[in-house]
């Protein structure tokens, strides 16, 4: 379990939204920016690089097409409990997760200790 806490922070969400909507008029550019880009500078902040980005997609109210176009993956569905639950009963909406590696070799460096 502590290896999995150190690792998570490798891995960013929420923010990769914001930032593809601004670079998504031209999706290759998107990807390339992305990946180029946002692990540097993720860097320079924070102290520690990202290799791979997860975003949520509710499909009832959107398609994630602009996700989908620059390689983001299906990873699979939520439970729609949130990260909160305690009821273990569905309470959100079931969304979509998907996943975008910035580096070829994300597993490997997500697994080292």
């Amino acid at each position: 379990m502590e290896s999995s806490s150190r690792q998570i922070q490798k891995v960013l969400n929420d923010g990769a939204q914001r930032l593809l909507a601004r670079a998504s008029d031209n999706r290759a550019l998107a990807r390339e920016h992305l990946a180029s880009r946002i692990s540097a500078d993720w860097e320079a902040m924070y102290g520690h690089p990202v290799y791979f980005l997860e975003t949520f997609v509710d499909p009832e109210r959107f398609r994630g097409t602009c996700y989908r176009a620059a390689n983001w993956q299906l990873l699979g569905l939520t439970t729609g409990r949130g990260k909160n639950d305690q009821t273990n009963k569905p309470n959100r909406p079931i969304k979509e997760i998907l996943g975008l590696p910035l580096t070829p070799r994300f597993r490997q460096l997500l697994s080292q200790l």
